[in-house]
């Protein structure tokens, strides 16, 4: 996934709400990790409420900005159907409105967002919500096999279970910092605390603070 940028504030949870009220850190009641998502999306979304941002960055094919509608919405990102975002995605980058890219607070690519959104047991004709984001945010989580069996405590809480989490994670979002050294996605070297996907996306998410929010996870 494409790391949109931007600063996303850490608040402390109060209470949980229902429907798709969200609470403080922007979240419903479907994700049930809010705080380790909060420190996974820090560099992704652009803030509070971003269950209608959209990555513009695409040459200058998308005309929107933040703050600026892409220019073929006529309503909130958030309002349309799953199928109608889908189309979004599917537009040539060279039409006339261009193509969306990484939509909504997760920054789901064409192909992630597809693939998550029937895992996450959701239709076409299901509004892409912040409740449906939500539910589509735990699939991701669920997507990532180390990751999970780490929070959900299918593994021992090892140094090197909590590496393995915090790199599955770094693989799914380009934005947070790698664990270790390695070689990175496109073949070069990767140091710690740098993106999985150098040089075309930086890291601006500390493999330490994503790792906190695992273990808590896990205790939760």
């Amino acid at each position: 996934i494409l790391a949109a940028g931007g600063v996303y504030s850490l608040y402390k949870i109060v209470t949980y709400f229902s429907g798709d009220d969200v609470g403080e850190l922007g979240f419903t009641k479907e994700m049930k990790y809010p705080n380790l998502m909060a420190a996974i999306l820090k560099g992704e979304s652009h803030s509070y409420n971003d269950h209608n941002y959209y990555n513009p960055n695409l040459g200058g094919y998308v005309e929107g900005k933040w703050g600026r509608k892409y220019g073929a919405l006529t309503k909130n990102l958030s309002e349309y159907t799953i199928g109608e975002v889908q189309a979004f995605q599917r537009n040539s980058r060279s039409s006339g409105y261009g193509q969306l890219w990484a939509v909504g607070k997760y920054q789901m690519i064409p192909t992630t967002f597809a693939s998550t959104a029937k895992t996450a047991g959701l239709k076409s004709t299901d509004i892409f919500s912040p409740s449906n984001q939500d539910k589509m945010g735990m699939a991701l989580l669920k997507n990532r096999p180390n990751t999970w069996k780490y929070i959900t405590k299918q593994v021992s809480d090892t140094s090197a279970n909590l590496n393995a989490a915090a790199l599955d994670l770094a693989k799914e979002w380009s934005s947070i910092g790698v664990p270790y050294a390695l070689t990175g996605h496109w073949g070069i070297a990767v140091g710690k605390n740098e993106s999985y996907y150098k040089p075309h996306d930086r890291a601006s998410s500390d493999t330490e603070d994503v790792q906190k929010q695992l273990k808590s996870a896990r205790k939760s």
